[in-house]
C-alpha cells in the first residue's frame, strides 16, 4: 500500500479519534453541545440548547466508547478496506447530519460537520483510486482489491 494512502488514512483517523475521545467522558457530550450552540448564536443562529439530560448523555458516552476504537485500527493498520469503510460510513453520516439540519432538528452550524465528513471521505477516495495494490492492481479500480 503506498505510503500516501496510509498517510491520508492516518490523518484521517487521527482527526476522527480526537473528537471522538471526547464523547467518551459523560459530561463532555453536554459541554460540546452547549459550545456548538454558542458558535451558532454567535452565527446568527438558534441559542436554545435542546433537553439533554443524563440519559441522552450516557447513550451519547457509550457511542464514544464504542467509535473512538474505530479510528484507532485505522492509525495502526491504515488499510485499503478499512479506508472504504470509513469512506462509506462518512457519506451516511453527512447525510443523516444534513437530513437533520434541513429538517430543522440540528443547527445550521453543523452543516461543517457534513464538509468535513464530505473532505475526509473524498480525500481517501482520490487516495484509493490512485493506489496500486501488492501485485500493482488498481485498488479503486475495478478488478482492483
Amino acid at each position: 500500500m503506498p505510503r500516501s494512502l496510509r498517510g491520508i488514512v492516518r490523518t484521517v483517523a487521527a482527526f476522527d479519534l480526537a473528537l471522538t475521545a471526547l464523547l467518551v467522558w459523560p459530561g463532555i457530550s453536554i459541554e460540546i453541545l452547549e459550545l456548538l450552540y454558542r458558535v451558532n448564536a454567535f452565527l446568527g443562529g438558534d441559542v436554545t440548547l435542546p433537553g439533554f439530560h443524563a440519559i441522552p448523555d450516557l447513550f451519547v458516552s457509550l457511542a464514544g466508547v464504542l467509535a473512538a476504537p474505530w479510528p484507532v485500527a485505522r492509525l495502526l493498520a491504515p488499510r485499503p478496506l478499512l479506508a472504504g469503510l470509513d469512506v462509506a460510513g462518512r457519506l451516511v453520516v453527512a447525510a443523516l447530519i444534513a437530513v437533520a439540519v434541513v429538517g430543522g432538528q440540528a443547527p445550521a452550524l453543523l452543516f461543517a460537520f457534513v464538509a468535513t465528513e464530505l473532505l475526509g471521505a473524498g480525500w481517501q477516495v482520490v487516495a484509493l483510486v490512485g493506489a496500486e495494490g501488492p501485485e500493482g492492481s488498481p485498488i479503486g479500480r475495478p478488478g482492483g482489491r
